[in-house]
């Protein structure tokens, strides 16, 4: 990839004014219609619903790029945090329910700290805030959700993020510790700057810092 301009942050953080609100496949909320009709595994259902609640709960509240991956990888090979996983993504809850079943977005979360916890009691997830909101919306009773504390996890330079959330969406690379295919390297090492795609990604990341906020 070309080396950036030392004026590149100035121009990122000049040329990031006009933030405007929008609803791309990403953000729109598909959780009502994965619990519409579920199929539940009753007996599933109850034992883990007659698992004993931890004593403590946390949400990292993350923006992509913000080494959340790592941090959370780490959480869960001390086994001192429960499993920090996002669970309440969109994409991956469906897959989820097969194990941690659940008939509505409450009882799935309800059922997910109970299962996800580690021996000293703690159960934490991580979430964006496009998929907080969108959970939180979908829930019957968002009440319970105060019941946890929130880890908010920053990057200081948000134009770095940016620049690296456009390499990894434009080369799939998004982790360095996990193999790749020879086209993804390729492609990433050949990456062009792009301000449209990275103010892009800026403002993406933005919305979701003063959303958490």
């Amino acid at each position: 990839m070309k080396k950036l301009r030392p004026s590149f942050v100035g121009k990122l953080v000049n040329g990031f004014r006009s933030r405007k609100p929008e609803q791309s496949p990403a953000t729109m909320n598909k959780i009502p219609q994965i619990f519409d009709d579920p199929v539940v595994d009753l007996k599933r259902l109850g034992q883990i619903a007659a698992l004993p609640e931890p004593r403590s709960r946390f949400i990292i509240a993350i923006t992509p790029r913000s080494g959340s991956s790592y941090l959370c990888d780490l959480m869960t090979k001390v086994k001192l945090f429960g499993i920090p996983g996002e669970v309440i993504n969109q994409k991956f809850i469906p897959k989820i329910l097969k194990r941690i079943p659940g008939r509505n977005p409450d009882e799935y979360i309800q059922n997910i700290v109970r299962f996800r916890k580690t021996r000293n009691g703690l159960s934490g997830l991580k979430a964006s805030w496009f998929q907080f909101r969108n959970f939180k919306n979908a829930m019957i009773d968002e009440s319970f959700l105060t019941s946890f504390k929130y880890i908010y996890l920053n990057r200081q330079d948000i134009s770095a993020q940016a620049v690296s959330l456009y390499k990894a969406t434009e080369s799939t690379v998004f982790h360095t510790n996990k193999n790749h295919d020879h086209n993804a390297i390729e492609k990433l090492q050949s990456l062009e700057y792009d301000f449209t795609k990275i103010k892009n990604w800026h403002d993406h990341i933005d919305r979701q810092e003063r959303g958490w906020n």
